[in-house]
């Protein structure tokens, strides 16, 4: 297959210097490599095999001071894989490559492929030989466009015809198939990391509980979306709008029996998230609104009311990655209360809204980006 000597050029010219100045010093090129992949698609154990089926040459371990690799495999739901390569030299210059292929391997196959171009300089030369013999034609073993293997007929100096011995053509190995690489954009520049991030928008079911406003906890369902960016650095901005609908019946209390129930809904702004492995976490500001309602019975003079609940905090939101599209998602919320109604049944008061609401709740969703 043809080797594109263009393409590889464009890579090795955004690789950061300090990865290029590595590898041409030290016959082994070091780095750290950090696979993000669903476990059907590919592993970490899978790319270092096929970067060494093309170079014996570099080297992985687990020290920060080696070159950084985070590869990123997603698959959409249409079967294609969408992949990321992010280089990282001395832990602050980088280049990131996106590109899309039908299956993992493909991708994999192109991520081995620009990690070896990127970090193995003497693995470039040796094997683009072949396709710099003649620019804008294709090169393969046994032949070559600039000889011929015809006996050539050269002039002497007495005039004569003298036959020259065919040339000779060394065989080279044929190159590894061509990856087409996406064009660099403004938004792709070195210069703007910060800038970089990958959308999120989530949709979660999930199983709600509160404390505080009740005398006992009260159980229900809520739903949650999420909408923001997933970034390499700390700083990954998102908003989470929730709604739920809680409650408790038959509470026992001196005097009568009462029933509780609360439909509120929460806005979350996170700002800081930390990833680790499969699992995000992110710190938010938190604000409750809501309608709590209260009833009394088996009393001489039964009654209902409704209040405002409100309540102002912060919540941390946890989300687990389980492949394809489905995630497990947890919050966990405390503000203070800014109301606090109490609760009486013949002027004998059984309970006061307590000084913090808590809210916590677990679920199942869909990433849909």
């Amino acid at each position: 297959m043809i080797w594109n000597i263009a393409v590889l050029a464009t890579l090795l010219a955004a690789v950061g210097s300090g990865a290029s100045a590595a590898s041409t010093q030290a016959s082994i090129a070091r780095a750290r490599l950090e696979v993000r992949a669903v476990s059907n698609c590919t592993s970490p154990a899978d790319l270092i095999a096929r970067v060494a089926s093309r170079t014996p040459r570099i080297q992985f371990v687990d020290d920060a001071s080696a070159v950084g690799i985070q590869a990123t495999f997603t698959v959409a739901p249409s079967g294609g894989v969408s992949a990321e390569l992010v280089l990282l030299a001395s832990g602050v210059r980088r280049t990131t490559r996106r590109f899309v292929t039908r299956s993992c391997a493909e991708a994999a196959d192109a991520v081995a492929l620009m990690v070896a171009v990127a970090l193995d300089p003497v693995w470039v030369s040796e094997h683009g030989s072949a396709a710099t013999g003649e620019s804008g034609t294709s090169a393969s073993p046994g032949r070559d466009s600039g000889a011929s293997s015809t006996p050539q007929r050269t002039s002497t100096p007495t005039g004569g015809l003298a036959a020259q011995p065919p040339t000779k053509v060394q065989e080279q190995p044929l190159p590894p198939p061509q990856v087409p690489l996406p064009a660099r954009t403004a938004t792709d520049s070195t210069s703007t990391p910060a800038l970089r991030g990958q959308p999120r928008i989530g949709v979660y079911l999930a199983g709600q509980s509160v404390w505080g406003p009740a005398p006992a906890v009260m159980p229900g369902v809520a739903v949650y979306a999420v909408v923001g960016l997933d970034r390499d650095t700390l700083w990954s901005p998102a908003i989470v709008l929730g709604a739920f609908h809680v409650w408790r019946s038959d509470l026992a209390e001196p005097g009568g029996s009462a029933s509780f129930s609360l439909d509120a809904g929460s806005l979350d702004a996170c700002a800081l998230r930390v990833r680790v492995s499969i699992v995000d976490a992110r710190a938010c500001a938190a604000v409750l609104v809501g309608r709590l309602s209260a009833g009394g019975s088996d009393t001489d003079a039964p009654a209902s009311v409704a209040r405002l609940l409100a309540a102002a905090g912060g919540a941390g939101l946890f989300t687990v990655d389980l492949g394809s599209m489905v995630e497990v998602s947890a919050r966990i919320g405390t503000g203070l209360t800014l109301r606090r109604d109490a609760y009486e049944f013949a002027a004998t008061v059984f309970h006061t809204a307590s000084r913090f609401t808590t809210s916590a709740s677990i679920g199942v969703g869909l990433r849909l980006r």
